[in-house]
């Protein structure tokens, strides 16, 4: 990996060492092969607890205000300890619940006692400002930390041990941008990061990632992210202008894509989609995508789409068939002129029904039309269901006329009424024909009754 690169590190290794850790990092061939690229970063940071060059010192016993060591300071340890440094334990307040660490919940609290430098007051007698275990709510004046109970969850040094200068949080970068000046010209803030490819390149001849962030390791707790905005008095949270054809957010689970849309006849461009797998093995993806449904300009050939697709290619909806799906269609198929809030269930073979508001071919109020295949707007009949009142349900078409019901079997659980019956004349096969108590049939000559299961009787029709 070349050398043209900033270290900026934590502790003062000398440079010479840190280099040739990196020359080891590589690896000969075998370990430069597995490079995906030989990097050139402006900006180097590395931050561990090597590089941090914690002090761990064996204690004797603490006081209210003071660290007593079992081995006396070197007179360079003295010098690097300074009044403010950080003060952490390995004995623990047994009052606390213990550390129980999971992938599925927060990082615990911490158990230990920590405190900061006041001065050191000689090679086995350091002073500081007092005991208390962080963010526990205990701040009472007093509290000495225990040479006996001591921490096997964090660390497990095994006998009583201070690190100072130790962090319990990393920042690899940390800005405090302070404005607090009233009088001042700066107005602006921002972290700005151009690059400026040469314009002799060839397209495709760079490759851009301005962020990237990985880690490898156990699994961490659930109170980790990748990202984190926490600015809520901000009015975008994230700002992004996106190429037109390609894509705003892209992961495995969730895509959002650019608005280049739809423009002739039989386009389609998905909006966005989420998807899940069924058994580890079908993709589920929920989708949203623009159709083009017709050659005339303008929105009313566009139709908006919500539904489920099984599998196939992210990003892709050319192609594929929905398992189900919900049509936002400001034209219902066949409609002359734009129609006013129009919802469409679909599912393979096409609009099953519609809910319209404003179309006069559809009347609103209380009513459900169901379209049929062969509807035009010079045939616009369509049977529809209308709730007339709390106790009655019309089922005709929409200009009020009866419709057939055709049904194999319809059961009315009281009282049928009804201004005419008509049905199909046909004759039982015999007096023990399959039939249920309480059917009847008719032909030309007689009008049959089911009296009981599979027993019919008949009396004789007569002119009148």
């Amino acid at each position: 990996m070349p050398d043209l690169r900033i270290q900026w590190r934590y502790g003062h290794e000398p440079c010479g060492d840190f280099r040739r850790r990196l020359v080891e990092l590589a690896n000969g061939a075998s370990g430069i092969a597995q490079y995906g690229s030989a990097d050139s970063p402006i900006e180097y940071f590395v931050a561990d607890n090597a590089h941090a060059r914690v002090m761990n010192l064996t204690v004797a016993s603490y006081t209210v205000t003071q660290i007593v060591l079992k081995t006396a300071l070197t007179a360079a340890q003295m010098a690097r300890i300074h009044h403010g440094m950080y003060v952490i334990t390995n004995s623990i307040d047994t009052t606390l619940t213990a550390p129980a660490f999971s992938a599925a919940a927060p990082l615990p609290a911490p158990n230990y006692y920590a405190s900061i430098v006041d001065y050191v007051a000689d090679s086995t007698h350091i002073a500081v400002s007092g005991w208390a275990v962080p963010n526990a709510g205990n701040g009472a004046s007093g509290q000495v930390p225990s040479v006996s109970n001591l921490d096997i969850a964090w660390t497990n040094f095994g006998v009583p041990t201070v690190g100072i200068g130790a962090a319990t949080n990393t920042s690899a970068i940390n800005w405090v941008m302070n404005y607090t000046t009233t009088n001042s010209w700066l107005n602006n803030y921002e972290n700005e990061i151009d690059i400026l490819g040469n314009p002799g390149f060839a397209p495709g001849r760079m490759r851009i990632r301005g962020l990237t962030m990985t880690y490898q390791g156990p699994v961490p707790s659930a109170d980790s992210w990748a990202l984190n905005l926490n600015t809520i008095a901000l009015p975008v949270q994230l700002h992004m202008e996106v190429n037109p054809t390609g894509y705003g957010i892209q992961s495995n689970e969730f895509i959002t894509k650019g608005n280049s849309g739809v423009n002739e006849l039989g386009d389609m461009w998905e909006i966005q989609e989420s998807a899940a797998f069924a058994d580890a093995a079908q993709n589920m993806r929920l989708v949203s995508w623009l159709a083009q449904d017709c050659a005339t300009a303008g929105y009313g050939c566009v139709s908006v789409h919500q539904g489920l697709i099984v599998n196939g290619s992210q990003g892709t909806v050319s192609g594929q068939t929905p398992q189900a799906q919900i049509v936002y269609d400001p034209l219902l198929p066949g409609h002359p002129t734009n129609s006013t809030g129009v919802l469409g269930l679909a599912s393979f073979g096409g609009i099953d029904f519609s809910l319209d508001g404003g179309h006069p071919t559809v009347p609103q109020g209380n009513y459900m039309a169901f379209q049929p295949s062969t509807w035009t707007a010079s045939n616009p009949t369509a049977p529809i269901l209308q709730a007339a009142s709390p106790s009655q349900l019309n089922v005709r078409d929409n200009g009020g006329n009866g419709i057939t019901l055709d049904t194999w079997k319809l059961n009315v659980g009281s009282t049928a009424i009804a201004a005419q019956f008509q049905e199909a004349l046909s004759t039982p096969s015999s007096s023990s024909a399959q039939c249920t108590a309480g059917q009847f049939s008719d032909d030309t000559n007689y009008h049959y009754v089911c009296v009981a299961a599979n027993t019919w009787k008949r009396v004789a029709l007569s002119a009148f």
